[in-house]
């Protein structure tokens, strides 16, 4: 396995979403951030979104990127509630009644609270679809080959690039913001 081309894939695709996110008016130029969203991830929320997302991949590969997104906003928004809560999370607990069928749905409805068929909540299912063809498209010419052991980890880290991207458009909605310390 190509450990550098993984992590340079995934140092550029961060970048990429920074930007197109930021043009969009999602993000300030700068990924907000907090260790505990990585950590989270790491803990095993990663590993379970991961496991029903690449089952998803061929028929839907938009959806199974951009739904990690949703998971990093949802899980900003219990941080930002309660850091009780947000230690206790785990990934099911963010599922809709189809479980992770209209994962989206639930968090853009129930934890968002914007009615799905607002316009701030179609212009986000917008700029998530976007990130995830951009996505999509970087992949193709990355030169991959499909089903091999590196697509599987870069597959991986595309969903953590897009779980700490959405948690950093979460963020900015809530108002955080970097200010900088001399």
């Amino acid at each position: 396995m190509n450990k550098e081309l993984i992590e340079t894939f995934e140092s550029k695709l961060q970048q990429e979403l920074l930007r197109y996110c930021t043009t969009a008016g999602y993000l300030d130029g700068e990924l907000l951030n907090s260790p505990d969203f990585e950590e989270k991830w790491q803990g095993g929320m990663g590993e379970a979104y991961v496991a029903e997302a690449v089952k998803e991949f061929n028929a839907y590969p938009e959806v199974s990127l951009a739904w990690a997104a949703y998971l990093g906003m949802a899980v900003a928004v219990s941080w930002d509630r309660s850091m009780v809560r947000f230690l206790q999370d785990r990934y099911e607990d963010f599922h809709g009644p189809k479980g992770y069928d209209d994962m989206d749905e639930h968090i853009t409805r129930d934890i968002l609270h914007l009615p799905l068929a607002s316009k701030e909540a179609k212009d986000l299912a917008g700029l998530l679809s976007g990130c995830a063809q951009m996505t999509l498209s970087l992949l193709r010419h990355e030169g991959v080959e499909a089903g091999s052991i590196e697509a599987y980890h870069i597959f991986i880290r595309c969903c953590k690039v897009f779980f700490l991207t959405g948690a950093a458009i979460e963020l900015k909605v809530l108002g955080y913001k970097f200010t900088r310390v001399n």
